[in-house]
């Protein structure tokens, strides 16, 4: 009877275990999702501060006189220049998310 007693209690444990694994498996996979919804909200939230800024900045540049504006070559160096901006931090953050999340690992 000891013996049935002891089978029992490893089984249990074991299944336990497998339970508990599971658990934190899908605790982790929640937390990563969190954080991708935060870093996603973060990053479309200075996208568009950055496009606000860019065009008031543009509306600041209609304003002044003519001597004063950037001309057409600055203003183009300038947006190439924002435009690779925006693009490395796409990069970035998409760099960021493979490395975070291995390609097979979270199921959504």
């Amino acid at each position: 009877m000891n013996h049935i007693n002891n089978e029992d209690i490893q089984k249990r444990q074991q299944q336990l275990c497998v339970q508990y694994r599971k658990v934190a498996e899908k605790a982790k996979e929640d937390m990563i999702q969190l954080y991708l919804s935060s870093a996603k909200a973060q990053m479309d939230h200075y996208q568009k501060q950055f496009k606000d800024e860019r065009t008031q900045m543009r509306v600041e540049q209609d304003k002044l006189p003519k001597n004063e504006k950037l001309t057409k070559i600055m203003d183009d160096i300038l947006e190439k220049q924002l435009k690779n901006i925006s693009e490395s931090i796409e990069c970035l953050y998409n760099y960021k998310v493979s490395e975070l999340i291995p390609s097979n690992s979270i199921n959504s």
